[in-house]
């Protein structure tokens, strides 16, 4: 008997004592950190041609975040299988999430070359209240979001640690109720997952990334709220996130636990000169106080060293439920 991927990601913590012991192969421990340098980061909105790429950022960051080896110990034993079910949770957001992807291009090369060198390095998924969807002009698939076909069936899962994935799933589902959803019953912009592949990190990414989810709870007037771990709040404290709470997920019997801290950042007052008001633009792209979400395409020219948190460390990659 299998059961369904539920493949929730999040840069938590997680302590597993005597890890030898219990894994068949050991996990192969987070690379040194690379000397970083400066880079041409972009966001913006994701398209289906995007999955690959995803998935690569996917594949890429997990041994480096604890949820994986907490919910699949034995995934280094079965990489197609795990790759494929990366994907699969991939063209899931694609479908329900509002997906960002960041991409970068070094910061000196021709203006004409820039967009062939062009990689798609991170990326985040958004949940937004439904009666938002539309007016940022999201692909139809999340402004009506797509129930899984018999045309694309949820691949079973044979390998992993079921009862952990079963308690993960559980605990998150049931803790963003209580912190995040009945807290805020008009709704909030809930960052999903964020992830950057280890050879791109401590380059912007987490930062930029992150700007842009806040930027839309400001403009809608609403809280942006995360999952995150320790090594991922100092960002999201200098952004102005505060703890509200934690939980800890953890099976009877069981040394290894998640500890997962709740964070909130309240909407700060629009610009006076902006005013909160949405319009119209050219091309008939939605302007939420002047800004245009949908069509946003920002490029941040950033020292390396000023990155802090998310991805700071390389075993820091990502903040989702």
């Amino acid at each position: 008997m299998f059961e369904t991927l539920e493949l929730f990601s999040s840069d938590f913590v997680v302590q597993v004592p005597g890890t030898a012991a219990t894994h068949r192969t050991p996990i192969t421990p987070p690379r040194p950190p690379k000397k970083a340098s400066a880079m041409s980061t972009s966001v913006r909105l994701a398209t289906a041609s995007d999955l690959e790429a995803m998935t690569w950022v996917l594949v890429g960051a997990s041994p480096l975040d604890p949820v994986y080896p907490y919910r699949f110990p034995d995934r280094h034993l079965y990489a197609a299988e795990f790759a494929e079910l990366c994907r699969q949770k991939c063209r899931e957001y694609l479908a329900t999430s509002a997906v960002v992807v960041c991409e970068t291009a070094p910061p000196h090369c021709n203006p004409s070359d820039k967009q062939q060198l062009r990689r798609l390095v991170a990326f985040s998924a958004w949940d937004v209240p439904a009666r938002h969807r539309s007016r940022m002009l999201l692909p139809s698939a999340v402004r009506e979001p797509l129930s899984r076909s018999s045309n694309n069936p949820a691949m079973p899962v044979t390998f992993g640690h079921r009862r952990r994935m079963d308690a993960f799933r559980e605990a998150c589902a049931a803790n963003k109720v209580a912190f995040f959803d009945g807290r805020y019953p008009r709704g909030h912009v809930f960052l999903k997952i964020l992830l950057c592949h280890p050879d791109y990190q401590r380059r912007g990414a987490g930062r930029a990334l992150t700007a842009w989810g806040v930027d839309l709870a400001r403009h809608l007037g609403l809280t942006t709220t995360v999952f995150a771990s320790p090594m991922g709040a100092p960002l999201y404290r200098k952004l102005g996130f505060r703890q509200i709470g934690n939980f800890r997920v953890q099976l009877d019997g069981d040394d290894a636990f998640l500890e997962i801290p709740a964070l909130i950042l309240k909407p700060q007052p629009l610009p006076a000169e902006n005013g909160a008001a949405e319009k119209s633009c050219e091309g008939g792209v939605t302007a939420c106080g002047g800004l245009q979400m949908a069509a946003r395409h920002e490029t941040f020219e950033q020292p390396a060293q000023r990155e802090v948190g998310v991805f700071a460390t390389p075993t820091a990659a990502m903040a989702c439920v």
